[in-house]
């Protein structure tokens, strides 16, 4: 399937998502090359950032050639595309939902990613190629068209569904499915992709207009978090949008953070030093939990101490440099053969073998973020206590 997007681009010429359970990577040419669902360290969805023609991807422009630019909006992480074209002016706005505490109902759960589209200015024809590759390419999606404007992809038991205008075109070629509509001034429309669990019915169709409610809702969660900063010194945009960053990295259900939500992008161009950075280490979360915690942000710490209280519970004997978000001690390494890698860099990691190596300093690193989370509150729960005494 051809895509306007340019062969393997630099790391920075994406943007990142998340919806503090996994994230997304957005090219400039409104690309999803990168996506793990249901969580950071699960296969990927969308995985061309690994390999060009098997990855898989999800991209939303105009149908005909045009110029672009992008910006985060204003103290969020969501992201809009500006589109333009003569006098035509097209605006996509990207967001994972994450809404509120008291509000997270207004937004069901299996909501992952909403591609917003509206109309600026003129007729923009738009078009949306969608095409998973379930367990990192390995998997090309069934997809099945649904009533309601829904199209479900399945592999197996890994499910998405993507709900699109029902005025709009679709066609299912290559494996892939191509979505055509026009959009007109002040025209909005929503692509909306759901994870559907196993075993649960393929959702029903929401009314489009919700999408503009948990944009909404989304831009307040992250004005608010990031307006609690204490920090108002000297270049604070540029302060909070690495907050804003490093809040992307936490994997909310738990208070761990990971070390990156990428795997296997090589240390140099084509080069062998390809590492999965989708864990938790200690080190890494320790230095990060203190700089969000000197910023102002308070409850990192307490949550990121809460999971290591877990961790030490199951395994009061030791602590590993690394485990996966929920916990769980095992990292078992593997090579995925079948991918090119970004670039032609191989191999492809999934796993980290250094998950056995011994590094005593992680027991510093314990203190450390004790420290940082007794610093932040005056006070360290019992449990914490323990683990401390354990040490």
């Amino acid at each position: 399937m051809r895509s306007e997007s340019p062969r393997y681009p630099p790391i920075g010429y994406y943007g990142l998502l998340g919806d503090l359970r996994s994230a997304a990577l957005l090219g400039k040419h409104g690309s999803i090359d990168w996506m793990c669902l249901p969580r950071f360290d699960s296969p990927s969805v969308f995985g061309r950032l690994l390999d060009w023609e098997k990855g898989g991807y999800f991209e939303v422009r105009p149908a005909a050639q045009a110029q672009s630019d992008r910006t985060y909006r204003t103290s969020s992480n969501a992201m809009e595309t500006h589109w333009w074209e003569g006098h035509r002016r097209l605006r996509v706005v990207d967001f994972m939902p994450v809404l509120p505490p008291a509000r997270r109902r207004d937004c069901p759960r299996s909501v992952r990613l909403v591609r917003l589209l509206v109309g600026v200015a003129g007729s923009f024809g738009w078009q949306a190629t969608f095409n998973p590759r379930f367990d990192y390419g390995r998997r090309p999606a069934q997809l099945k068209p649904l009533r309601g404007g829904l199209l479900l992809a399945q592999h197996g038991g890994t499910r998405l569904a993507l709900q699109y205008p029902e005025d709009s075109t679709l066609d299912l070629r290559d494996g892939a499915a191509v979505i055509c509509g026009r959009a007109r001034p002040g025209k909005r429309i929503s692509l909306i992709l759901h994870q559907v669990e196993a075993g649960e019915p393929a959702p029903r169709p929401i009314e489009y207009e919700r999408a503009d409610r948990w944009l909404h809702l989304t831009d307040a969660f992250w004005f608010d978090w990031i307006t609690s900063s204490g920090y108002h010194g000297r270049f604070i945009e540029q302060v909070r949008r690495s907050a804003l960053t490093l809040k992307l990295m936490q994997y909310e259900p738990t208070g761990a953070f990971v070390a990156a939500p990428t795997t296997s992008l090589p240390e140099s161009p084509g080069g062998s030093l390809n590492w999965d950075y989708r864990y938790t280490w200690l080190r890494d979360s320790a230095i990060l939990v203190q700089a969000l915690t000197e910023l102002g942000f308070r409850d990192e710490a307490a949550a990121f101490m809460r999971w290591l209280d877990r961790v030490h519970k199951k395994d009061p004997s030791r602590f590993q440099i690394m485990y996966r978000v929920d916990g769980d001690p095992s990292i078992h390494e593997t090579t995925v053969d079948e991918l090119q890698g970004y670039g032609g860099a191989r191999p492809i990691r999934i796993g980290n073998a250094a998950v056995d190596q011994l590094q005593l300093d992680v027991y510093g690193e314990v203190m450390r973020t004790a420290y940082v989370a007794w610093r932040a509150r005056r006070h360290l729960p019992q449990t914490s206590r323990g683990t401390l005494i354990a040490i």
